[in-house]
């Protein structure tokens, strides 16, 4: 191990907290790992903030302020302070949140000796008004299949605490902080892929947790992302999954385009056993305006042309074949409440050669299957 402390920068995007800031800065600047720097972006606050970020970048020059003239919102504001930052690894931490003296030194030292492991954090504690004070899951996903561990985060992953761990930055970097709800959830699901995560046992965050006094949709328009989540949040988490999987992100393209889809499939599977899906938004629009710099309704066509494809197949063959596969697809989408209006000359003539074929289909399932099928052009 070099002589030479890492640089390990920390991310504070802030917003009218001047008083929880000043404990959360405190308690950076009381870390035991000195080679650090601070990066605070305050968002266009009304209070006191730009005055405690004056504060303590005069008193410590480790300590950089950006000040926002109109607020970019919360998660544009996650990025902002990434953007800055120069270490060789990185944190975000809530402005009202606060460590324990060792945190980054205990982190630090283990992911130097265990280069496979992409993040380490401390355990979480939250807190709530009178004293209530719980613990948050200690994620640790150690599996050497990036897969398993994708999986695993899906499963487990229900306070995003270790979202605030401290990642090596070149890997995290390349992960997008996507403008929903949940973005903690995706960051993990998406860096789990990417390396092994370790929650340490002897150290700890701490946050303030306000979250049962506000709803999802609260949430949602207070960030600026009321496209239509709050009436299906966790089928848009979900549907996100599935794209980024399927279709969108770089780092699952080392998979066969079957392995991809079948993992894609797989984390729908796991958010729909957790947690309720029920339908209401327009899920794949959503995740299209999302992912700007991929076309999903042509993925969506060419999945679409599959499945009707290999149903015919199926039909013709009088045998299953590559259907039982592409069947599960094709579950996906039901499940999703997927419907795209539009369709080319291709899909009109293979859903016309459905609905004439599925009359003398014998068999209950396929036949059922046809009309599912149907379902996709409602």
């Amino acid at each position: 191990m070099s002589n030479v402390l890492p640089l390990v920068s920390i991310g504070i995007p802030t917003f009218n907290r001047a008083n929880m800031l000043r404990k959360c800065l405190n308690s950076i600047l009381q870390q035991s790992y000195y080679n650090i720097e601070v990066i605070i972006s305050d968002n266009a606050s009304s209070d006191s903030t730009p005055k405690v970020c004056q504060e303590f970048m005069l008193h410590d020059q480790r300590i950089k302020t950006y000040r926002q003239t109109t607020n970019i919102r919360a998660v544009p504001n996650f990025a902002y302070v990434r953007q800055q930052a120069r270490g060789e690894y990185f944190m975000l931490l809530g402005d009202d949140d606060w460590i324990d003296p060792t945190l980054i030194q205990t982190c630090v030292d283990f992911l130097e000796v265990n280069p496979d492991y992409i993040a380490a954090s401390g355990e979480t504690y939250y807190y709530r008004e009178n004293n209530i004070q719980f613990k948050g899951v200690s994620l640790s996903v150690q599996s050497k299949n990036p897969t398993e561990r994708l999986l695993s985060t899906i499963a487990k992953v229900i306070d995003a605490g270790t979202f605030h761990a401290i990642f090596r930055a070149k890997p995290a970097n390349e992960i997008p902080y996507l403008n929903v709800w949940g973005v903690d959830y995706h960051f993990l699901c998406e860096a789990a892929f990417r390396g092994k995560i370790k929650t340490l046992a002897d150290v700890a965050c701490h946050r303030i947790d306000n979250s049962h006094q506000v709803s999802i949709k609260e949430v949602l328009n207070s960030e600026g992302l009321c496209d239509g989540q709050e009436l299906d949040p966790y089928g848009t988490m979900a549907s996100i999954l599935f794209w980024r999987i399927a279709a969108d992100g770089d780092i699952f393209k080392q998979l066969s385009d079957y392995e991809r889809l079948g993992l894609a499939i797989e984390a729908v599977q796991i958010v729909k056993k957790r947690w309720l899906i029920t339908r209401e938004a327009d899920l794949l629009n959503i995740a299209t305006s999302l992912f700007a710099n991929q076309n999903l309704f042509e993925e969506y066509h060419i999945l679409r042309t599959r499945i009707m494809s290999e149903w015919l197949k199926a039909f013709e063959l009088a045998k299953n074949s590559e259907w039982a596969f592409i069947r599960q697809i094709l579950d996906t989408f039901v499940e999703l409440g997927f419907s795209f209006l539009e369709s080319n000359l291709e899909e009109r003539n293979l859903l016309n050669k459905i609905i004439d074929a599925s009359g003398d289909v014998k068999d209950p399932v396929l036949k059922n299957d046809a009309t599912r099928i149907a379902s996709l052009f409602a």
